[in-house]
């Protein structure tokens, strides 16, 4: 879990094992965070959770500029989340599109999830380059789940340069979308098996 309520840090986790966990793996809600050559393996609930948390207690601070690259996640999620959640909490709902920024996710290698890989709720500024995606959501909890991305109140969303090797569970979609979804910065290139049209 990691928070800090009146000033932010930065954080940089490298060259570890997270794995065996029947809740999240990591629960970020700090700014200037780096996640590097890790593993997330059986994480239960989500491997990594990037929250914010505005539902009238203010939990840690809105998360910015968080990296997330060289990494591996293999056979996690078998409840809601995703392998990667980004997810603003306002006032029982989700928050608009820009509450939380900045977020790379690079380079890793996603493979087995039970869920979605991607979950954006109240999310601008997010790039998705250069990963492998193999088999997701093989047992989602729920059907909004039964995708590669899941996306409610987003803008700046760019994926390119990634493979994708989809799983032919029944009424799976390469993209879920719900809420609101800028299109006209929405940017889906130079993909293996994903195309800008999945989105829209």
């Amino acid at each position: 879990y990691l928070a800090m309520g009146a000033h932010t840090v930065s954080f940089t986790m490298k060259n570890s094992i997270v794995r065996n966990k029947r809740n999240r793996g990591l629960l970020i809600q700090t700014q200037d965070v780096l996640i590097e050559n890790c593993v997330f393996s059986a994480v239960q609930h989500g491997p990594v959770l990037i929250q914010a948390d505005l539902n009238g207690s203010i939990e840690g601070v809105i998360p910015k500029d968080v990296t997330i690259r060289n990494c591996k996640f293999y056979n996690n999620s078998a409840y809601a989340l995703a392998d990667i959640t980004v997810a603003a909490y306002v006032n029982g709902g989700y928050g608009k599109a820009g509450t939380i920024q900045n977020i790379a996710i690079e380079n890793n290698f996603f493979a087995y999830g039970r869920s979605s890989v991607l979950d954006l709720k109240g999310v601008s500024g997010l790039s998705f380059k250069n990963n492998y995606v193999y088999l997701p959501a093989l047992a989602p909890y729920y059907d909004q789940n039964n995708c590669c991305f899941n996306f409610m109140n987003v803008s700046g969303i760019t994926i390119e340069n990634s493979d994708f090797t989809h799983s032919n569970t029944l009424n799976y979609m390469r993209a879920f979308v719900t809420g609101t979804m800028d299109t006209e910065t929405l940017v889906v290139d130079n993909n293996n098996n994903l195309e800008r049209s999945d989105f829209i």
